[in-house]
């Protein structure tokens, strides 16, 4: 029981040291994959068993992503929700863009949040130049975007699976651009001993 209480202390005291600019694109990426499990579940999260069962799960793997984004909990909520599209069927032209812009989104916040130490704060440096390095990845993506338009104007189908190698595509190419330049070191305690072999 102290060991349950001491690990419970312990979780909250990780919690209060996150800065509120951590809070604001973790939980943006977690609004983001909600938003996108609502629309693969018709904007009906508990409209049917199966729409409750996937909104649940991907509840779960987005609390566990926010609570450590550097996870790969989001990847697999990505893929649960590009399962369950083919398995349902074709969302429709207009909600298959949202749903592919809401997961480059999500993806992209968890990445800048897993860039910067719990305690760090986000520049506008920083986040402007994910925004640059993001901007090919969004250009092909609207590419992309316009094709499928063009064909479902056309009355051609497009396969449902045609999701899975698009959505891989972006996120690879995403993770690809993102800056690789590592996390500051935390800084040093003032009150902490010096170590005098330093």
């Amino acid at each position: 029981m102290r060991s349950l209480v001491e690990g419970v202390a312990q979780a909250i005291a990780d919690l209060r040291i996150v800065d509120p600019s951590q809070w604001a694109l973790r939980l943006g990426a977690l609004a983001a994959l909600l938003l996108a499990a609502a629309l693969v579940t018709g904007m009906a999260p508990f409209g049917s068993p199966q729409a409750v069962l996937l909104t649940l799960v991907v509840l779960l793997l987005g609390l566990l992503q926010t609570a450590r984004p550097d996870a790969d909990a989001g990847l697999v909520a990505f893929c649960v929700l590009v399962i369950a599209v083919v398995i349902a069927g074709p969302l429709g032209a207009g909600a298959t863009l949202a749903l592919a812009a809401l997961l480059m989104v999500s993806h992209a916040l968890w990445a800048l949040a897993a860039s910067v130490p719990a305690h760090g704060v986000v520049r506008r440096g920083a986040l402007a130049a994910t925004v640059r390095r993001a901007l090919p990845a969004l250009g092909i993506g609207l590419v992309a975007g316009a094709g499928l338009l063009a064909l479902a104007g056309a009355g051609a189908a497009v396969p449902a699976w045609l999701m899975i190698p698009g959505v891989v595509a972006v996120v690879v190419l995403l993770v690809l651009l993102l800056p690789r330049d590592g996390a500051p070191p935390a800084p040093r305690d003032p009150t902490a001993p010096r170590d005098p072999a330093a």
